[in-house]
């Protein structure tokens, strides 16, 4: 077997790769590397030679897991959804839920919170960082003096409230030209620093701007603003922790959370979803088929109104 890491920053690694697999077709190959690598578009063909898979960060299942030794298992959507009472009622009985995911939303998506509390921000800031001064530049060929710009529009992203993009003003406050601001937040998003969220459509409808922007989880937030908004953490944690769960392997358009029309979100196009505290009622989704509230600040949820750490519970 052989392993390299960070392979994307060896010139012409595919080449590499696909010369190894043909010419020593038993060895097992392992390469990790950027999110930002797009296989499909490497000179050399790995379409067919490479399994790729998306290493998320850690769900609050699994960190609760690693911080008291428990072996929670992972439930789907559906067994969420439906089962709701009984799994939250179980997990209840081991530990206080809430402080859980507290802690988890604060420092424990990345598995660095192992090493101590003390730094753990500092060292999500030098995520950022790599990902923006090394990474892009190298993957996409961004130019260096693009980077600062594209620091302030992070900036911009994780601190303004209300969290549905004005592009124009976008590109006007980071002095990005509208098409290229347009290119970077798609890179952000494959970077692992956004999620895009775009309303439920078919057709070029999913090819359309995106209508709400989120950091990719909440530690991200944490570690840029010094004041976090309660209702966007509260919806950057649903996307986040829904979208990781369904896309273990690559996909070509993020459709698994979208805007709804009535509520938040349509997941899966089959479930509206409305996000918001424990007081959270149902009158924005009255009617709907399939329509849930999720609440903040709850242990045990009741009928459709289940709590938003459960969610955590998806892988």
């Amino acid at each position: 077997m052989l392993l390299v890491d960070e392979i994307h920053k060896y010139p012409d690694w595919s080449g590499h790769v696909k010369a190894i697999y043909d010419s020593l077709p038993d060895l097992r190959v392992v390469f990790s590397g950027s999110s930002l690598l797009q296989i499909t578009n490497q000179k050399a063909d790995l379409s067919r030679r490479a399994i790729i898979f998306n290493l998320h960060g850690l769900s609050l299942r699994e960190y609760t897991n690693f911080v008291h030794g428990k072996d929670y298992p992972a439930y789907s959507l559906e067994e969420i959804l439906f089962n709701h009472q009984e799994i939250a009622g179980t997990i209840c009985k081991d530990i206080k839920p809430l402080r859980e995911f507290r802690n988890y939303l604060q420092g424990g998506y990345y598995p660095f919170f192992l090493e101590g509390e003390s730094f753990y921000k500092l060292k999500v800031r030098e995520v950022i960082n790599h990902i923006l001064e090394v990474d892009l530049p190298l993957v996409n060929r961004i130019e260096p003096r693009q980077v600062s710009k594209i620091k302030k529009l992070l900036y911009l992203l994780t601190t303004g409230v209300p969290f549905v993009p004005n592009i124009a003003k976008l590109a006007e406050a980071t002095e990005i030209s509208r098409p290229r601001l347009y290119e970077y937040l798609e890179k952000l998003q494959d970077a692992r620093l956004l999620n895009l969220v775009r309303s439920q459509g078919r057709g070029y409808a999913v090819l359309t701007k995106p209508e709400k922007i989120l950091l990719e989880n909440s530690n991200l937030m944490y570690a840029i603003a010094n004041e976090v908004n309660a209702g966007t953490l509260r919806e950057l944690f649903f996307v986040n922790q829904v979208r990781n769960s369904s896309t273990i392997h690559p996909q070509l358009i993020e459709s698994t959370v979208e805007l709804s029309g009535q509520g938040d979100f349509v997941v899966k196009g089959l479930y509206t979803f409305e996000i918001g505290g424990k007081g959270k009622g149902f009158k924005q989704i009255g009617g709907v088929i399939d329509s849930f509230v999720v609440a903040d600040d709850i242990e045990v949820g009741f009928k459709n109104k289940l709590p938003l750490w459960l969610f955590g519970f998806m892988y």
